[in-house]
């Protein structure tokens, strides 16, 4: 009957994941997950007690994730990120190699601080904009619009608020701010400088040329509220420091960050310079039901068996020597991160790890596959649909999944390589 169970329960959750990765007729897509939840509950896949595990693991990271993007929006709004950018670009000497470098490396730190999904909705329009000021070709457009969306990614390991990925699996091993810091900062950073080589590698023959740093705006144009811009890198810094100090003492981060957010978008209300209604309509509302929707789901896979064969699986793997045990435990994850978008896959590398016996060096490499492997595949992040989206939308532009594919496919595994390595070093030295 398990058997059953399980076959029924990967069958929705195929469904589910079709709808929610290429939603035809434009369906709402956190309504389909919720139906499959629905059903999985009705079948006998789930309980009651499956809906409270879900919440329980699901609040503080969603909740989290929407605070920090809603923080990120209102310095946006402001006009801090591309004030900042501005300011950076206007030091490259009007070399396009170096605005590239610039304007990548920006891209990086936001994602570490912002997460990978403020990362794209931000710096997508600033690149863009920046494109188009300095009479880009299409070859161009396509070098650093790629790059950008790719590093918005593979740029959110460092820090545990850096993306969703990073807080669900945190909160699920019971790990804070500081212990995954201490992990993770030093392979996050690595991965971000092997992502900006091996892109620059890749797209080397498009970074050749000049542009006149005069056809760029002023830095001043950018702001909108300047206190918000004066104070953007201070509240940052602050924000952080309350994360990590919180933590220690057991405080989920979503009862920081929450709260903080709503601070700085009352300000923007009241100060009346930043559009708040884009803030609030930009911000992933949808995550909270989907999340819900996806776990119900993933967790009947789980207790239908699905986590105990995978678990097995790790068994296996972790009796090889230490280096090849970490990146054949990557290419595992990245598969599943690759195949079904990483928000569900990395929990299911969760169970799994907990089933295979709770093997801790595992925690991070799940960490990594899924933050990295999911480019190999247009489908592979929900970081990515909303870059595809927000060229199609608000940029007007069109990147097919074909182009993406083609650079996605070469690009990813090179970085997963080079940062699982740096991972294995950090457990050896």
């Amino acid at each position: 009957m398990s058997a059953i169970l399980l076959a029924l329960s990967i069958v929705i959750f195929g469904v589910c994941i079709f709808f929610v990765l290429y939603r035809p007729s434009k369906i709402v897509v956190a309504s389909v997950p919720v139906v499959g939840a629905v059903l999985t509950f009705l079948l006998g896949i789930s309980g009651p007690g499956t809906f409270l595990a879900v919440i329980n693991v699901v609040w503080n990271p969603t909740v989290t994730l929407i605070a920090i993007i809603i923080f990120s929006l209102v310095m946006d709004e402001a006009g801090f990120f591309r004030y900042s950018a501005i300011i950076l670009a206007r030091r490259s000497g009007g070399k396009i190699s170096y605005l590239f470098l610039i304007l990548m490396g920006l891209t990086a730190v936001i994602a570490a601080f912002f997460t990978n999904d403020g990362a794209v909705l931000i710096m997508t329009p600033i690149v863009f904009s920046f494109l188009k000021e300095i009479k880009a070709d299409r070859s161009l457009y396509l070098t650093f619009l790629i790059s950008a969306g790719f590093i918005s990614d593979t740029g959110s390991v460092p820090l545990l608020i850096s993306n969703l990925v990073n807080i669900i699996t945190a909160g699920y091993f019971g790990v804070d701010f500081v212990q995954y810091a201490a992990r993770l900062v030093l392979p996050g950073i690595a991965a971000s400088a092997f992502s900006i080589m091996v892109l620059w590698i890749y797209f080397r023959k498009s970074l050749k040329g000049n542009f006149k740093v005069s056809e760029l705006e002023s830095p001043e144009s950018a702001i909108k509220d300047k206190l918000l811009v004066r104070i953007a890198l201070p509240a940052t810094a602050g924000l952080v420091l309350a994360y990590a100090v919180g933590s220690v003492y057991g405080f989920p981060i979503a009862i920081i960050a929450f709260p903080s957010s709503l601070f700085f978008l009352a300000l923007s209300v009241l100060r009346g310079n930043v559009k708040v209604r884009t803030i609030l309509v930009q911000a992933p509302w949808h995550i909270v039901i989907l999340s819900v929707g996806l776990y119900m789901i993933l967790f009947g896979m789980a207790d239908q068996g699905l986590s105990s064969m995978l678990g097995s699986v790790l068994q296996s793997v972790s009796t090889a020597p230490l280096l090849q045990s970490v990146i054949l435990s990557g290419l595992i994850f990245t598969a599943f991160s690759a195949s079904m978008n990483n928000l569900p896959s990395v929990m299911l590398g969760n169970l799994s790890i907990k089933s295979a016996g709770n093997l801790g060096y595992l925690m991070p490499v799940n960490v990594i596959a899924n933050d990295i492997g999911p480019k190999l595949t247009p489908i592979g992040s929900l970081a990515t649909l909303l870059w595809f989206d927000r060229l199609s939308s608000r940029e007007n532009y069109r990147i097919t999944y074909r182009e993406y594919s083609k650079v996605g496919v070469v690009i990813t595994m090179p970085v997963l390589i080079l940062t699982l390595l740096v991972y294995w070093l950090t457990l050896i030295l």
